[in-house]
């Protein structure tokens, strides 16, 4: 008789962005097809332990050392180790003598080696790498009424103040039918809600295909309820693309559009194209007057002076975002802007940043309290974090992870459904409502 192999267990850690967490919902899926493991929730007794990392700023770097130090520890030196992702990419040559705690090291380009490798790790048979790893099939990390669809890996700009063409490579957009045959497959599993993201949503093309081509493709998938686009930036977003997406009932009006700042001097420093950002908008919600506008914008980049920053104060009161991200410059070796002078002091960001988020969160309040009386779509996602007995959902302007939450009142409406609901009550990201009438709409 052939000798009875162990039944591993293996945990999974995903760091960062969505585009992480496809990456790992692929790996995931990679290890059970080579190790036959059952997935545990603790890394406590688990033979195999994977921290997929992010590593685009300090930050995130310091998130990804002391999330592998604590697997390690809490694994025990018995398990096996593996750290893959954009940290391995970051400093190819120099993690392996720092992180001697890790059995398996590899960066994002190589994922696909990923089963051969830890196969060989627990010396089981072994598995060939898939032709391509962008084609693996997903085991799910996100509830099955939504799911992100990466249609593209990379990017093609050159931010001075980004690493992320250094971490995942130049664009490389992925074919239409290839996305089509893993929309299908999300939408078969139930998804109502898909969420298409890249590091530049809208250079996405295929042969003459565009961004509202691919949307139009993905509405035809029946099933399919809700289409939301995020990273779409400014500068390739027109009234065309805004029209044309409009006149496809799947696409929510929301739009995430990372302008980083309003200052034509420090957006030119940053490499980017600068347009009058307030001219795009209007242009924008011209063609499409529900669209909710979602941004990201920075402070304490190199040179900022106190008027650059009354240009972006300015222009976040004027834009009336529904929602928006700040950040503090990150000084990153290996960026254009990491040699840069006239630095801004530490304290001087830290005040700018606040600055930004209360202007911010008033605007959000304010545009929270026109809703109230109004009757609004939602996805009902689940439980709240605060009360088992409290459903929360996602309005179309509420993207999944970044936005606020929907919070019901009253009778509760079943997970994984889009409902209608009357809002009662309106806070600065989060609303109150009421399902009105018991109505299911999927």
């Amino acid at each position: 008789m052939g000798k009875v192999q162990k039944s591993l267990k293996l945990h999974f850690v995903s760091l960062g962005c969505a585009k992480n967490l496809v990456d790992s919902e692929r790996a995931l899926s990679e290890a059970l097809r080579a190790l036959e493991a059952t997935v545990v929730d603790s890394a406590k007794g688990a033979d195999l332990v994977v921290v997929n990392t992010c590593a685009f700023i300090r930050e995130a770097v310091e998130e990804s050392v002391e999330t592998v130090l604590r697997a390690r520890r809490e694994a025990g030196p018995e398990a096996k180790l593996a750290v893959i992702g954009c940290f391995p990419a970051r400093y190819p040559q120099k993690l392996g003598p720092l992180l001697p705690e890790a059995d398996l090291i590899l960066p994002r380009r190589d994922l696909a080696q990923f089963a051969p490798q830890i196969a060989a790790l627990f010396g089981r048979a072994p598995v060939e790498a898939p032709p391509s790893f962008e084609n693996v099939p997903r085991a799910r990390a996100t509830p099955p009424f939504r799911a992100y669809l990466k249609i593209a890996e990379g990017c093609n700009r050159k931010c001075s103040f980004c690493l992320i063409p250094q971490l995942r490579g130049k664009l490389v957009a992925r074919p239409l039918d290839e996305l089509l045959r893993e929309a299908a497959s999300l939408v078969a599993q139930g998804a109502l809600e898909l969420t298409l993201i890249a590091q530049d949503a809208t250079a996405w093309r295929d042969g003459n295909a565009r961004l509202a081509d691919l949307a139009r493709a993905l509405a035809s998938l029946t099933g399919l309820r809700w289409i939301r686009l995020l990273y779409a930036y400014p500068d390739r977003v027109d009234a065309r693309l805004v029209a044309a997406l409009k006149e496809i009932p799947q696409v929510v009006p929301y739009l995430d559009a990372p302008f980083q700042h309003a200052s034509p001097k420090i957006v030119a420093a940053m490499g980017r194209v600068f347009r009058d950002p307030l001219k795009r908008i209007r242009a924008w919600r011209k063609a499409w007057p529900e669209i909710a506008i979602r941004s990201t914008l920075m402070v304490g980049f190199p040179g900022e002076t106190d008027a650059d920053f009354d240009l972006l104060m300015d222009f976040l009161r004027r834009a009336r975002f529904a929602s928006a991200g700040f950040f503090a410059f990150s000084r990153e070796k290996g960026t254009g802007a990491y040699l840069l002078p006239e630095r801004v002091p530490p304290k001087v960001k830290r005040r700018r940043l606040a600055l930004l988020a209360a202007a911010q969160k008033k605007i959000s309040r304010e545009i929270n309290r026109a809703r109230v009386g109004q009757e609004i779509e939602v996805l009902v996602e689940g439980p709240s974090a605060e009360s088992p007995l409290i459903q929360t959902g996602r309005a179309p302007f509420q993207a999944p992870d970044v936005d606020g939450l929907v919070y019901f009142d009253g009778d509760q409406p079943p997970t994984g459904k889009i409902v209608r609901a009357r809002v009662l009550e309106a806070r600065a990201y989060d609303l109150l409502a009421a399902w009105t009438d018991g109505e299911r709409l999927s």
